[in-house]
């Protein structure tokens, strides 16, 4: 029998609901498992503070994936890997995107960052209110202070978006001739790039390293591309039935209910 000791979900699409919560099904399956020693963790491309905000209300320990995997902390806290984007990169991306003038930010380890200026991309929209005031947005006044912030700021992960597909796409490619730095996408509309080799299995794998684990004893669940390595390299990778397609076809289940219908609640309760 498959020994599964470690749990990790991916967020928004998946272990939230449409309202941006975790249902109480959901949290009372996932307390009992952790009750029983299954470890838990919280692996998606939001800031670290808003994943941070949600274990702190969970009722069992979590551990924390943030900003597409560049930054991981352990259940205690305590920070086990982080990889910020290569400065240079990090500088030819934002010059790109504001010569293509794009609306866009970009994440620290707890703060959002962005030109003044910029067009809201509702970052808080996914985030509850009792959780949203938490967060600092930090603004800058032009390009040139934000290139000398690198001086003394790291920045883990660049999110921007465009509702013109086309546009988009054109961006994509111009963006895809930048060296290191990987580009992934955890909705139609959107782009994010997070420093290259940077992904959530390869930061879920140091995690099962530190807790004296590994990606054998690890069952994942996920919705968009952005998950597809989590879901390939885990033991057990699980789409939701709400998943795009192409993750779909990477995963071992896919879940019978969505996440508006306790789709992971259900599938522990058969698995378990």
């Amino acid at each position: 029998m498959i020994d599964i000791k470690i749990l990790a979900f991916d967020m928004d699409g998946t272990l939230l609901n449409s309202e941006k919560m975790v249902s109480r099904g959901t949290s009372l399956e996932l307390e009992r498992l952790s009750n029983d020693g299954v470890e838990i963790v919280l692996s998606s491309g939001r800031l670290h503070k808003s994943i941070e905000a949600y274990a702190h209300i969970l009722p069992f320990k979590t551990s924390i994936v943030a900003t597409n995997g560049s930054v991981v902390t352990d259940y205690e806290g305590r920070r086990v890997y982080e990889k910020p984007i290569d400065t240079d990169a990090f500088i030819k991306v934002v010059d790109l995107l504001y010569d293509y003038k794009m609306n866009f930010h970009f994440y620290g380890v707890n703060e959002f960052y962005r030109l003044k200026g910029t067009t809201s991309l509702n970052t808080y929209s996914r985030v509850p209110k009792n959780i949203k005031d938490t967060i600092d947005i930090i603004e800058y006044n032009n390009i040139k202070e934000i290139k000398e912030s690198c001086e003394n700021n790291s920045y883990f992960k660049v999110l921007l978006v465009e509702e013109d597909k086309k546009y988009i796409e054109e961006v994509r490619q111009e963006l895809s001739k930048i060296d290191k730095i990987k580009i992934s996408s955890s909705w139609t509309n959107n782009i994010e790039i997070v420093p290259e080799g940077v992904n959530k299995a390869k930061s879920l794998k140091y995690l099962c390293k530190n807790l004296g684990l590994d990606l054998n004893n690890l069952m994942s669940f996920g919705d968009n591309n952005n998950d597809i390595e989590m879901i390939e390299e885990s033991k057990v990778g699980v789409a939701m039935s709400n998943a795009t397609n192409e993750l779909k076809q990477k995963a071992d289940f896919i879940t019978d209910y969505d996440n508006d219908h306790d789709g992971i609640m259900k599938f522990l309760k058969q698995y378990f």
